[in-house]
């Protein structure tokens, strides 16, 4: 596989101004808590748990940031927050989407706490990965905390390998934060972790550069 390349075609309905994001910058923005917290791999962020932190408790706490219906071969609401700097994946079970019709995914996006309010069963779908980046032109970056293994955004290839080893080979997945994302490159680990970078740089490790990592829920071991 290319890793150079995201996995899929995503078509991002991208519905709302940028105007409603949160303000990372005030000390009492919901978000502080989780710039320097740490990301653990296949676990979450700080409060932010997968596979248990739902949609309705993230709107409640978080506030919407600004939502955008993703289609691939799944369905999923992703939360972008920061200048997209923190970006949260909930995919639509069966069960919300058997309880919707067709017509009403066009509602998701501008009407999110309500639809969330009158499709309960999609209130209760959990965070399957989450993904924290740099951005240009939008000052400092956002995430300041660290993994479990000592490694943040802005630090070199060869840190990771020191920390994590030689790479996995990178699966197809609907993950989150993969909109903004073109001509990067891609090291996966399967404890649950990415790392993207630019890749003009792969041949010299300590130049290139993390400026996204996303962690997600490991697949299952399978029996041999």
């Amino acid at each position: 596989m290319n890793r150079n390349m995201p996995y899929g075609w995503l078509c991002r309905l991208l519905l709302l101004p940028l105007s409603v994001l949160l303000d990372c910058g005030n000390s009492a923005s919901p978000l502080e808590p989780l710039r320097d917290a740490t990301l653990t791999p296949g676990v979450g962020l700080g409060t932010l748990e997968l596979d248990k932190t739902t949609l309705r408790e993230v709107l409640a706490s978080m506030g919407r940031g600004t939502p955008i219906l993703v289609v691939s071969d799944e369905t999923a609401i992703e939360l972008d927050y920061a200048n997209r700097q923190l970006a949260l994946l909930f995919p639509l079970t069966r069960l919300c989407m058997d309880n919707i019709r067709d017509m009403a995914l066009r509602q998701i996006v501008p009407n999110l706490e309500a639809w969330v309010n009158s499709h309960p069963s999609c209130g209760d779908i959990t965070l399957t990965s989450l993904a924290v980046a740099t951005r240009e032109g939008f000052g400092s970056t956002w995430f300041r905390g660290k993994t479990n293994k000592g490694i943040g955004l802005g630090q070199s290839l060869k840190e990771v390998i020191v920390a994590y080893e030689p790479p996995d080979d990178a699966h197809g997945r609907l993950l989150a934060g993969l909109g903004p994302l073109t001509d990067i490159g891609l090291w996966e680990y399967p404890s649950g972790i990415q790392f993207y970078f630019s890749p003009e740089k792969t041949n010299k490790l300590e130049e290139a550069t993390i400026v996204h990592m996303t962690i997600f829920r490991p697949e299952p071991k399978r029996e041999s």
